[in-house]
């Protein structure tokens, strides 16, 4: 498959190459016919001026300008040979004359035209006949040195002779013959005359021999015959005895020359027609002198042509073939365009791909180049055709282009109307819209594309620009905000690290403004991972400090019952300091210390129970119930009982919220109390006090 592919590229651009190479064969030959067409024109236009009054100098300048356009045109495209170039070079010298001739001649012909009428009236004196004659021979050699022919005008004088001019030959005045000479115009035989000078003086022996039979033949009828009919008869012999000795060499010459061209088989066709056309002009442009001697050679060189012309002449019919070859494919391709035409007008704008659209009047602009060269005179029609429907397409296609312009205008006064919009977001969703509601549309003219995009990409780039100067102050506020957060962070994580319960409040403070600070969402975990676990710390802290103070508390709280129960039984004892316990325990125990003088004389009996320690017992069930905490072994027939009896109560009663702050001082209440009996309930009442604070957050020791 790769090399398959490999080769198949190779001889596309093989063949693309060849059809590069042809074209450009066919493009240089259909110059070189355009410079001969050229040529010709021009030649022709400065052939067809012999003096005529009515001879159109616009016309002129016209064929000029265009000619010369068309010789630039196609000397680009093939260089022209030397020949050419130089017959190019006199006929443009020529037609340049003749146009500064028509250009005099337009100031000069009133002068003229009132001095052949001085001339063919009676003039009342000699003096204003010989200015006359003066003013038609100072024009006439003036005209002459243009080297074109004369205005009629002028031919119409004869500067020889003021005095013979114009009149007949010297007869008898009374002779018939000089009736019939006064009878006679001679104005065109004047003309012929100047123009056989002209000829003569030019060494064209052909004209000047085929002029001469004419005004020999005219003068004969008209019985002219003036003086200078004489001269120029005498220099006629001498003209045509120097041509039959030069002439016959240069035919000699072309004849070797077409015999040459006949046998180069290798000549481009084009080029070798060109050079035959330019042999034939020289054969015929050296005329006839002696038609004996020269008919074989003629019959030679005739031969020769045919035979060197025929290549050329097949050539030329390849090339006809060519160009109704191509015409017919111009005209397929015109009808392919106007089948399109035709099914694009009713197809809306939406349906239309207008991109294809430019591309198809794109290639086919194309292909109607590459289609050349195609006949004159067909070409016409068909060039009409084809520029009429690319005209309409062309139409269809600006129409379309319009309405997009007034879209994307349209899309731009809304672009610029959100530089300015108060909310940022909803203005750059609505621009990204308008961007693509643009790429949608499609192309305007490239011209006003062009304009129309910088103005909208301006405005879209300032409403961008503004969310960038939006985000930037953002991300300079999302900084200051994380600078503030890790801030707190650290100290929250520093007071941890302390672990000082004091500070519980400025832990709280730290936590509170951390919360009330808007972080970004891809930072806000990290930092609230950091704050949870130095609050947690902290936390931690905070309750081993409670711990160890609410043993303490527990502790003292202890001592002083046991401390209270010792002096109960032993009065002589110290009674202890009971500033630090809360309130209603402080009371409580007091109570008890207020009793001890009536104890006093009476110890209790550490072995007998007592109704106090019934109270006790009774005490620590209620509260073990009221906290809902397991009774110790072996009391659960009382705890059983002591529940059914709170439950009595309570139906009695209705419903009562156990007081816990109540129970206790209830509790410590009690006594007098021996040591055996309070040391028994320490246990049962420390597990008790150690549930209150699950219980209740309230300080009750």
């Amino acid at each position: 498959a790769e090399r398959f592919l490999n080769a198949w590229q190779l001889a596309t651009r093989h063949i693309e190459e060849i059809a590069a190479a042809e074209q450009r064969k066919t493009d240089s030959a259909q110059a070189e016919n355009e410079l001969q067409a050229a040529i010709h024109i021009l030649e022709t236009t400065l052939a067809d001026y012999q003096g005529q009054a009515d001879f159109d100098a616009p016309a002129l300048a016209a064929v000029m300008k265009t000619q010369e356009v068309r010789w630039e045109v196609a000397a680009a495209l093939h260089t022209p040979a030397a020949a050419l170039q130089q017959r190019h070079a006199q006929v443009s010298a020529g037609l340049a004359r003749l146009a500064a001739l028509l250009a005099d001649w337009q100031q000069d012909q009133p002068a003229a035209t009132a001095a052949l009428e001085a001339l063919a009236h009676d003039a009342p004196d000699d003096a204003e006949k010989a200015t006359a004659y003066a003013t038609l021979t100072r024009l006439r050699e003036r005209y002459a040195t243009y080297a074109l022919p004369l205005p009629q005008l002028l031919t119409q004088a004869v500067a020889q002779d003021a005095g013979t001019a114009l009149t007949p030959t010297a007869h008898d005045a009374n002779s018939p013959s000089a009736n019939n000479a006064k009878t006679v115009d001679t104005t065109e035989l004047q003309r012929w005359m100047d123009e056989l000078d002209g000829h003569l003086d030019a060494g064209r022996s052909r004209e000047a021999t085929r002029l001469w039979r004419r005004l020999q033949e005219k003068a004969r009828v008209a019985h002219w015959h003036p003086a200078r009919m004489t001269a120029l008869g005498e220099r006629m012999r001498e003209l045509k005895s120097w041509a039959g000795f030069a002439v016959l060499p240069k035919k000699e010459a072309l004849l070797a020359n077409m015999q040459a061209l006949a046998d180069a088989h290798t000549l481009d066709p084009e080029d070798k027609a060109d050079r035959i056309r330019n042999l034939q002009a020289e054969w015929k442009a050296l005329g006839v002198v002696d038609s004996a001697v020269e008919q074989p050679l003629w019959e030679q060189f005739k031969a020769a042509s045919d035979t060197a012309y025929e290549p050329c002449r097949l050539h030329f019919a390849a090339q006809r073939e060519l160009r109704q070859k191509n015409l017919a494919q111009r005209v397929v391709l015109c009808e392919q365009l106007e089948a399109y035409r035709d099914a694009l007008s009713s197809r809306p704008d939406a349906d239309v791909d207008w991109k294809n659209h430019d591309a198809i009047m794109k290639t086919a602009r194309s292909e109607w180049q590459l289609l050349i060269p195609v006949e004159r005179r067909d070409a016409t029609v068909v060039q009409e055709r084809f520029n009429h429907v690319l005209k309409a397409l062309e139409a269809r296609l600006r129409d379309h282009q319009n309405t997009v312009a007034a879209a994307k205008q349209a899309l731009v006064a809304k672009a610029q109307t959100l530089v300015n919009s108060n909310d940022l977001r909803a203005a750059c969703d609505s621009t990204r819209q308008l961007q693509v509601e643009w790429k949608a549309l499609g192309q305007a003219h490239p011209k006003a594309d062009r304009q129309l995009w910088q103005d909208f990409r301006n405005a879209c780039d300032a409403v961008f620009a503004r969310r960038e100067a939006d985000f930037n102050a953002r991300q300079q506020a999302r900084t200051e905000v994380l600078q503030q957060a890790q801030a707190l962070v650290a100290a929250l994580e520093a007071l941890a690290a302390e672990g000082q319960p004091a500070r519980a409040g400025e832990a709280a403070r730290l936590e509170e403004s951390f919360s009330a600070l808007a972080l970004p969402r891809e930072d806000a975990g990290p930092l609230r991972q950091r704050i949870q676990q130095a609050q947690k710390h902290y936390e931690t802290t905070l309750r081993e400090y409670n711990a160890a103070q609410q043993r303490q508390r527990l502790n003292t709280l202890l001592e002083a019952w046991r401390a209270v129960a010792a002096c109960e039984q032993t009065p002589d004892t110290a009674p202890p300091a009971l500033d630090d316990l809360p309130a209603s325990v402080r009371q409580a125990l007091q109570g008890r210390l207020a009793r001890l003088p009536q104890a006093a004389s009476a110890p209790l009996d550490a072995t007998a129970p007592s109704d106090h320690e019934a109270q006790l017992h009774t005490a620590l069930l209620d509260m073990e119930i009221g906290l809902d905490q397991p009774s110790p072994p072996g009391h659960e027939n009382s705890r059983r009982e002591r529940l059914m009896a709170r439950l009595q109560e309570k139906g009695l009663r209705g419903k009562q919220t156990f007081d816990v702050a109540a129970a206790l001082a209830a509790l410590l209440a009690i006594g007098p109390l021996t040591v055996a009996m309070t040391e028994a309930s320490v246990p049962r009442l420390e597990a008790l006090l150690k549930a209150v604070p699950q219980r209740d957050g309230s300080r009750l020791y």
